[in-house]
């Protein structure tokens, strides 16, 4: 007697296929959970702007600017992804000192009142000083005709007394002149040196004195007027004032507004490990 046949069984019945839709369903979960690393979102189109382009410019040019741009545009988006604005110290502070120059750029400062204005003159006056003046004469003994800076200082100690006995002591020429009319510390100091101008500008008019110290030799002063220092008058100075005015209003206005960003982040202060 003949055994029927086996009944045959449908393909999506087999085991091979239920392996095959399991290991589908298993990719395209990982896929949707983890994406490919190349896979970028909305960073695998580059437009050229039109401004980069040459204006009349031939193929060759256009070719190479569109190049350029390209390529720097790559490696920006690149160093993005890669967190280097995160990691690279020098990049994270250009990118905080841009932001703060945006933030104090975009602030919106509204004009000040007079009254406004003159108060913050009367706040800063110190700023809008007029320095101090001084007129003086001076007999010069040079380094180099002396015998050196010791010579100077021994021969120009000596014309003192016959200068303030109304004698004309013999002295040498200086190349800016034997008098000066009202300069200030900083004038002084351009052709005399700082210790000289601060030393000169300190005294008041009288008898000749000395001998005072320069790079060049020794001077004996003779001061006949000074011009103390001042406040210069607001009419004088509203420029600089509103200029002055301005900036601080931008910059308070800018630590406002990072201080609206700084709100909508909650900050978190990480333990450090403990040390070994």
């Amino acid at each position: 007697m003949e055994t029927p046949p086996e009944s045959k069984r449908p393909a999506w019945r087999e085991p091979i296929w239920h392996f095959l839709v399991l290991g589908a369903l298993l990719f395209g979960l990982d896929l949707w959970m983890n994406p490919l690393e190349d896979a970028y979102e909305e960073l695998d189109t580059i437009e050229i702007p039109a401004a980069i382009l040459p204006q009349g410019a031939d193929k060759a040019r256009r070719d190479a600017a569109i190049a350029r741009y390209t390529r720097e545009e790559v490696l920006f988006r690149e160093a993005q992804r890669l967190g280097f604005a995160r990691s690279d110290l020098i990049v994270r502070r250009r990118m905080v000192q841009k932001m703060e120059f945006l933030l104090e750029d975009r602030a919106e400062v509204p004009p000040p009142s007079p009254k406004a204005l003159q108060a913050w003159y009367e706040d800063n006056k110190d700023d809008y000083q007029t320095p101090a003046k001084v007129t003086f004469e001076h007999l010069f003994f040079a380094n180099d005709r002396h015998g050196g800076a010791d010579g100077a200082q021994k021969d120009a100690q000596e014309a003192l007394k016959a200068a303030n006995a109304g004698e004309n002591p013999p002295s040498d020429p200086f190349v800016a002149g034997q008098s000066f009319k009202k300069r200030d510390r900083a004038q002084l100091a351009k052709v005399f040196g700082e210790p000289f101008a601060q030393q000169v500008t300190q005294m008041s008019p009288g008898p000749w004195r000395g001998p005072v110290k320069s790079a060049f030799g020794a001077h004996l002063i003779k001061v006949t007027a000074v011009e103390s220092a001042g406040h210069k008058p607001f009419e004088k100075v509203k420029d600089a004032v509103q200029e002055a005015w301005d900036g601080q209003a931008r910059k308070d206005a800018a630590e406002k507004a990072l201080q609206d960003l700084m709100d909508r982040y909650k900050v978190t202060v990480e333990t450090p490990a403990e040390a070994p």
